[in-house]
C-alpha cells in the first residue's frame, strides 16, 4: 500500500516549502483510501489495540514516502503519525517571526511580469496567501484585491486607475478584480492576435490587402447600408452610468445607431453571427460578432435589460444608443447636468456630469470644504466616477513620502519650479509657466512665461510683490539645478538680496517635490475642466490660472486641511460663489447703497463724506463744505483757469462735479477740502486730446532731493501748494459747463 501511494498518489514531496499545500494534498489523499484515522490522531473505541497500531503504521508509511530526502531525515525518529505529523508541523508550520517576515516579503515582492499568465500569477497569489494564513495571518477580501491590483505591471495601469475609481464608497471584491483581469488578459491576446495578422486584413475602402482603411490613400467611399455610429477615439464630454462592476460602466450616447459593447462575458441570450459592421470616425470599421441581451446592475440594487446589444470586440467602450432607446418607447431627460431614463411611470437609469465643481476639486477636498461651511448651496458630496478626472490625472508612481513640518514664517522658504514648452501656445503666446509656493502656508503664484529667459525678470517681480505684502524678507529660494535659475544673474542677485539658494541634485526632481508636485496638480485640474468644457488646448493657461486659483482655496495636506489662502492672509475666504482672480487696486471700494426717497435721509461714504453737491448742502456740516467750494473757486479763478463764453458751433462742452475729502490733520483737527474735477472721459483720444500728462513728480527726484539733504545735513520742510497744476499753461481750448453753486446765468459755459 505505501508503495501504491508513493507513485500513483501524485502527491509532490515536500521539500520544505508550502507545508500547507502539501498537507491539503496528503489529507484528501488519505481520505480517498478511507486511511484518515490516524492522521486525525482519533482511535476508533470497537477497533482493537492492534489493529489500530497496523493502520498507524501504514499510513505513517504513505507519509513518508510523499517526504523528500532532507525531510525524511529530520523525522526519522518518529514512531506514529501523530508525532509524525506535529514534528512537522512544529518545524515548518509553526508561526515563528521569521516564518512570518519571510512569506510577508514573499507576498510584498510579488510583481507579475509584462505578458506573463494571469492564472500562473493569481495561483501564485493563492498559495502565499494560503500560506500566511496557516501562519495565523489572514486578510480581507477588500486587502487581497488591493495587493492583486497593485501586483500587476504597469502596462495595466489605465485597467487599474479605471477600477480603483469606480467603486466609490463600496469595497472592492477579490473574485471580482479576479474576473476583470482574467477578462482583460483575453482581450489583449485577442488585440495582440489581430495586430500580428495585419498584414493579411483587407481595406474596406479600396478592397486591397495589406493595410486599414484609415490607411488607405484612395478616394474615401460612403458608408455601406449595414454601417453604424459609433463613438470617436478623441475624448470628449460623456454622460456615464456608474455601476459597481467596471466592466459595466455605460456611456450614454446620441451619436451610436444601437447598444454596443467589446465584453462577450456579460452578454445573455448570445447569437454569434455576422451583423455587419459600425465605422468609426477616423473611417476605420469594426466588425458585430454578435447580438445579446445585457443585465446591468445599478447601484439601488435594481436591474436594468438592454436588448438588442451588439456584441463589438474592438470597441472601447460600452454605449448606450438614445436613438434605440427613443424608438424602444424610452424617454431621455437632460436637467442641469443630469440625465435620466425612464419608461411610463418607471425611473429605470440616472447620473449625472460630475467633477466640474470647483475645478475636479478631489471628492475628499469637496468633503472638507463642506464640512468647514464653504459650501453653503450644497447639502452633501456624493459624487459617481468623472471620466474628465481619470483622463486628466493619469500619473507614474509616485516617489518615497518623508514626513516634512511647513516652516513657520512666511517667506522662509520658497519652492519654485518652471513647466515647459507647452506644445500648443497660449491664446497670449506663452509656452512656459512658473510657479513659487510659500512653504508655511503652501499658497501658490503662477505666472505665464514667453521664454526661458524671463524666470529672472519675473522672479524680481514676484518678491518685490510679497515682501511689499507682508514686510518680510524672502530667505530661501529652492529650484531645480538648471540654467534659468543659474545664468543671467539670478545667482549673483540672490546672493546680494541676503536668499540662499537651494538646488537640487541633477536626476533627483524629488528633492524639489514641493514645485514638481504643484506643476502636477494645476496641470490635471485644468486638464480635466478643458476637457469637459470642450474648449482647445490654446486655453490651456487659462485653465492653469483658474486651477490655481482654486487650488489657494481649497484644504491643504500638508497644512493639515486648512486653506492656503487664509494661512496667508490671516482672512477667511468664501467659496459660495467660485470665480476667477481678478488683480485689483487695493482702494477702498464703496458699494452702492440703497435708499427711500420718502424717509429723505442723507446718504454718506464711509468716512462721513457727502457724494454730490446736494448732499453736501444737506449735511450738518453744510456751512464748512460751502466755505471748501469757495475757496476751491477762488483758487481756481485767481489763476485765470477759465472765461465764461457762449459754446461755439461744432464744439461739446465737458461735464464736472464736485469731490469732497475730510483731511485729518497732525495735531488732531479736521480740514474740510473740495475739489472740482472734469469728467474727463467724455473725451476721445485723437479728437478731443493727443497726449496725457501725469501732474505728479517723479519718485527719483524725491529720492535726489532727500539725498542732497542727508549728504549735507540739511533741515527739510513739507509745504502743500494749493491747485499746482493750474500753473502750467494750457494751449488747447476746452469747453466745460459752469459747476453747481457757482452758475452766472447769462452765460453758458
Amino acid at each position: 500500500m505505501a508503495e501504491e501511494a508513493g507513485k500513483a498518489s501524485g502527491i509532490e514531496k515536500f521539500d520544505g516549502t508550502d507545508f500547507a499545500y502539501w498537507r491539503m494534498q496528503i489529507e484528501d489523499y488519505l481520505y480517498g483510501r478511507k486511511l484518515h484515522l490516524p492522521f486525525l490522531g482519533t482511535k476508533p473505541e470497537s477497533m482493537k489495540a492492534e489493529e489500530w497500531a497496523l493502520l498507524d503504521r501504514q499510513v505513517l508509511g504513505v507519509i513518508r514516502l510523499t517526504l523528500s530526502r532532507s525531510v525524511a531525515h529530520n523525522v526519522v525518529k518518529e514512531k506514529t503519525t501523530a508525532d509524525l505529523m506535529k514534528a512537522l508541523s512544529d518545524m515548518y508550520e509553526k508561526p515563528s517571526a521569521n516564518n512570518k517576515v519571510h512569506l510577508m516579503k514573499k507576498l510584498f515582492n510579488l510583481k507579475m511580469a509584462e505578458n506573463a499568465s494571469v492564472a500562473q500569477h493569481l495561483n501564485e497569489f493563492n498559495t502565499i496567501t494560503n500560506q500566511l494564513s496557516s501562519v495565523e495571518i489572514d486578510f480581507d477580501d477588500e486587502i487581497r484585491a488591493l495587493i492583486v491590483l497593485a501586483s500587476l505591471p504597469n502596462s495595466w495601469e489605465a485597467m487599474r486607475m479605471a477600477v480603483s475609481n469606480s467603486t466609490g464608497k463600496e469595497k472592492l471584491k477579490y473574485n471580482d478584480i479576479r474576473d476583470l483581469i482574467l477578462a482583460e488578459e483575453i482581450r489583449r491576446k485577442r488585440c495582440r492576435s489581430k495586430s500580428r495578422s495585419g498584414q493579411q486584413v483587407q481595406c474596406w475602402n479600396c478592397g486591397k490587402t495589406g493595410h486599414f482603411k484609415r490607411q488607405c490613400k484612395s478616394p474615401k467611399k460612403k458608408n455601406e447600408d449595414d454601417s453604424a455610429n459609433a463613438v470617436t477615439e478623441e475624448v470628449q464630454d460623456a454622460l456615464l452610468l456608474a455601476v459597481d462592476n467596471p466592466l459595466d460602466d455605460w456611456v450614454l450616447d446620441s451619436g451610436a445607431s444601437f447598444h454596443t459593447t467589446p465584453h462577450r462575458e456579460i452578454i445573455q441570450n448570445y447569437v454569434a453571427s455576422d451583423f455587419g459592421k459600425v465605422y468609426l470616425a477616423d473611417g476605420s470599421a469594426l466588425d458585430v460578432v454578435g447580438l445579446g441581451d445585457v443585465r446591468i446592475s445599478l447601484p439601488n440594487g435594481s436591474v436594468w435589460l438592454l436588448e438588442k446589444v451588439r456584441h463589438i470586440p474592438d470597441l472601447r467602450r460600452n454605449l448606450i444608443s438614445v436613438g434605440q432607446l427613443d424608438d424602444e418607447g424610452h424617454a431621455i431627460l437632460f436637467v442641469g447636468g443630469t440625465w435620466k431614463v425612464t419608461k411610463g411611470a418607471r425611473v429605470l437609469a440616472r447620473g449625472k456630469k460630475t467633477g466640474t465643481l470647483l475645478g475636479h476639486m478631489s471628492e475628499k477636498g469637496m468633503k472638507m470644504l463642506l464640512s468647514k461651511g464653504k459650501l453653503p448651496e450644497l447639502k452633501s458630496i456624493d459624487f459617481d466616477m468623472c471620466e474628465s478626472c481619470i483622463l486628466g490625472k493619469q500619473k507614474k508612481v509616485s516617489f518615497l513620502k518623508t514626513g516634512r513640518t511647513p516652516k513657520a514664517e512666511k517667506l522662509e522658504l520658497v519652492h519654485t519650479d518652471l513647466w515647459g514648452p507647452s506644445p500648443v501656445a497660449s491664446l497670449g503666446g506663452s509656452r512656459y509657466y512658473i510657479t513659487f509656493i510659500d512653504d508655511s502656508s503652501r499658497k501658490v503664484w503662477v505666472y505665464f512665461l514667453k521664454n526661458k529667459s524671463d524666470v529672472f525678470v519675473t522672479f524680481k517681480k514676484w518678491k518685490a510683490m510679497v515682501e511689499t505684502e507682508t514686510s518680510l524678507k524672502v530667505k530661501c529660494l529652492r529650484s531645480n539645478n538648471v540654467g534659468e535659475y543659474i545664468n543671467g544673474g539670478f545667482s549673483e542677485y540672490c546672493a546680494a538680496q541676503g536668499i540662499r539658494m537651494e538646488k537640487t541634485i541633477p536626476g533627483t526632481p524629488q528633492q524639489n517635490g514641493v514645485a514638481e508636485r504643484m506643476n502636477r496638480t494645476p496641470n490635471e485640474r485644468a486638464r480635466s475642466m478643458r476637457l469637459h468644457a470642450g474648449l482647445p488646448k490654446t486655453f490651456w493657461a487659462d485653465a492653469v490660472s483658474t486651477a490655481a486659483y482654486l487650488i489657494n482655496r481649497g484644504p491643504s495636506v500638508p497644512m493639515e486641511f486648512r486653506l492656503p489662502e487664509e494661512v496667508w492672509s490671516g482672512k477667511e475666504v468664501d467659496l459660495s460663489t467660485p470665480v476667477a482672480e481678478v488683480r485689483r487696486s487695493s482702494r477702498n471700494i464703496r458699494p452702492p447703497q440703497r435708499y427711500s426717497p420718502v424717509l429723505n435721509y442723507l446718504l454718506l461714504t464711509d468716512g462721513g463724506e457727502p457724494e454730490c453737491y446736494d448732499e453736501a448742502l444737506q449735511d450738518e456740516n453744510s456751512s464748512k463744505w460751502e466755505l471748501a467750494m469757495k475757496d476751491e473757486m477762488d483758487s481756481l479763478l485767481g489763476n485765470q483757469t477759465w472765461e465764461l463764453t457762449e459754446l461755439p458751433v461744432g464744439k461739446k462742452a465737458l461735464h464736472n462735479k464736485w469731490v469732497y475729502r475730510i483731511k485729518n490733520e497732525h495735531d488732531g483737527s479736521k480740514r474740510y477740502k473740495a475739489r472740482l474735477v472734469v469728467k474727463g472721459f467724455q473725451q476721445k483720444e485723437g479728437i478731443d486730446y493727443t497726449e496725457i500728462f501725469s501732474p505728479v513728480v517723479k519718485m527719483s527726484t524725491i529720492r535726489l532731493v532727500l539725498g542732497m539733504v542727508t549728504a549735507e545735513n540739511l533741515h527739510l520742510e513739507q509745504l502743500d501748494v494749493k491747485t499746482a497744476f493750474l500753473h502750467g499753461d494750457l494751449e488747447e481750448d476746452l469747453y466745460m459747463i459752469q459747476p453747481e453753486g457757482f452758475i452766472v446765468q447769462d452765460k453758458r459755459i
